[in-house]
């Protein structure tokens, strides 16, 4: 989202659409062209949601607004999937940020964890991962 230096509209895949998922402002009947986007190779790589799609020019994994993945914008766009009830591809976007995150901080507690729409106590030390307060109807895994 943007404009050029001429005030064009630029036309990029950028994970701002997420953005507009968490905030409400997406059509219903569109939400699903924007989750399609979202959980594509060229935004989803397994662990979050790139800033900007791989298969855009300006793409470099290794900028901060360009391509790289921030986890709090990859928790947005999972609160913005499951506010337009899309659980599975929210499910894959939380499960791969617990992933991702480095054991050697252990044991840390987040407690009013904002996690698939509703409040959850994360624990995790080097050898488990505990999530608790979820409802039964979601399952997030931790492997």
């Amino acid at each position: 989202m943007g404009l050029d230096r001429d005030e064009r509209p630029i036309d990029a895949l950028a994970s701002n659409m997420g953005h507009c998922l968490w905030s409400g402002i997406v059509d219903d009947d569109k939400a699903h062209v924007a989750v399609e986007r979202l959980m594509s190779a060229e935004m989803f790589t397994g662990w979050g949601v790139r800033t900007l799609a791989a298969s855009m020019g300006a793409y470099n994994p290794m900028s901060y607004h360009n391509g790289s993945v921030w986890p709090h914008d990859s928790a947005l766009v999972a609160t913005g999937l499951m506010r337009y009830g899309f659980v599975e591809p929210a499910q894959r976007i939380a499960t791969g940020l617990l992933e991702a995150w480095p054991r050697e901080y252990a044991p840390i507690t987040i407690r009013q964890l904002s996690l698939a729409g509703v409040d959850a106590t994360l624990h995790a030390d080097a050898d488990e991962i505990e999530l608790t307060g979820l409802p039964d109807d979601i399952d997030i895994r931790l492997d």
